[in-house]
């Protein structure tokens, strides 16, 4: 599977969603899904969706006839409360999953309500992937959750604000992508927002096996600095799929009868 790594510098007090369209379109006929940042369109008054951003997106997923995974967007539910969402957006350009954000972080929890639902979503047939938000990387519970519901691999979106919580993060993906043998793909927010300045470090990273048919070291397949930019990763599912055949941390060990 083919999957681009869109890196958008977002400013705080501007709009992005032309840089995001053109990034849709750009990777047209060369990916097979396309991720972004966290508050990949800036900050946005919560509003009832679809709105007029998340049309426009689908529209455009529509005519590349690639995925899309968006970062959040603040999603207003009348009668219910406002929600911070990650929406996923098929080949077809159809919203085929709203995965909410559980709203860790102290500010967030006074404006929106925690979130519900599943943290993972099928893109094209038979191909799950599980999509955690912030802090959601953290809950080894959601990404446990995801993987046993059929995501082949993760993406996360993070924002680090210095060298030591990125390398923080960076290890975190590693040991996610250790722990159910699945690749990771992490998009780092890049830019001016909340008042600190964030340092993208996207990174993506694969599990691997030894000879031995144990888990070996976690390969690196890409690390981001600070530039704008977009890379496509190809990642073969189907050998992640075998490792996990051969070995599982979260399969009982098979005790032989004496």
């Amino acid at each position: 599977m083919k999957i681009a790594v869109s890196q958008l510098r977002v400013q705080e007090d501007s709009q992005h969603l032309d840089g995001v369209l053109e990034a849709i379109a750009r990777a047209a006929d060369e990916v097979d899904v396309i991720c972004f940042p966290e508050y990949f369109l800036g900050k946005l008054p919560p509003e009832p969706m679809p709105n007029s951003a998340l049309l426009a997106i689908q529209e455009v997923a529509r005519l590349a006839s690639i995925n899309v995974v968006g970062g959040i967007t603040r999603d207003l539910r009348p009668g219910d409360g406002s929600y911070l969402t990650s929406f996923v957006i098929n080949r077809a350009g159809r919203v085929v999953a709203s995965i909410d954000k559980t709203c860790l972080y102290p500010a967030e929890q006074l404006w929106y309500r925690a979130g519900r639902g599943q943290p993972w979503a099928e893109l094209d047939e038979g191909i799950g992937v599980g999509i955690l938000a912030g802090f959601d990387l953290m809950r080894a519970d959601l990404v446990h959750t995801a993987v046993q519901e059929g995501a082949q691999f993760l993406i996360a979106q993070f924002a680090a604000d210095s060298p030591d919580y990125l390398e923080t993060v960076r290890a975190v993906v590693r040991t996610r992508s250790l722990e159910h043998l699945v690749p990771v793909v992490a998009v780092g927010q890049l830019g001016h927002f909340f008042g600190r300045e964030y340092l993208g470090g996207s990174t993506v990273v694969q599990p691997t096996l030894t000879a031995g048919g144990v888990p070996g070291p976690v390969e690196c397949v890409l690390a981001m600095s600070d530039e704008e930019d977009m890379w496509v990763v190809d990642l073969d599912l189907n050998a992640f799929r075998e490792m996990r055949h051969r070995f599982s941390y979260s399969r009982p060990p098979q005790i032989p009868h004496v």
